[in-house]
């Protein structure tokens, strides 16, 4: 799988237009972050 810090970004602009739904950020966040850490296990 190829991780690209690019789609990191657009994803993280994102979530910043959205961020009046702050349990949807975490939630999105935590997600990402443990696929992050699991693609480099």
């Amino acid at each position: 799988m190829n991780f690209n810090l690019k789609d990191f970004a657009k994803i993280a602009k994102i979530i910043d237009s959205t961020k009046e739904n702050k349990l949807f950020y975490k939630t999105v966040k935590s997600i990402y972050m443990t696929n992050y850490i699991w693609i480099w296990r």
